[in-house]
């Protein structure tokens, strides 16, 4: 399944964007970031202010999509116990 290419147009406030293969860098008002497809990311807060950002996707964004890549605690803990 293609996937979708993710957009972040930053609005407002400060940020630090992480994405494989590209050193992370800081954003800021009017910094564009492109997320290939199939590509982990994540962005955070390192501002003052909100971080306020308009995430675009090329190919409708479903939910089939998105992966999770936090575990949650309860599968931690079977994790630990195994």
């Amino acid at each position: 399944m293609d996937r979708a290419i993710e957009r972040y147009i930053i609005v407002e406030g400060r940020g630090r964007v992480e994405v494989p293969d590209f050193p992370a860098a800081d954003v800021g008002p009017g910094d564009v970031v492109i997320i290939p497809a199939e590509t982990r990311q994540r962005i955070t807060h390192a501002g003052m202010v909100d971080l306020i950002f308009y995430r675009g996707c090329t190919r409708r964004f479903q939910a089939a999509d998105y992966r999770s890549l936090k575990v949650s605690a309860l599968e931690h803990s079977a994790h630990a116990c195994r």
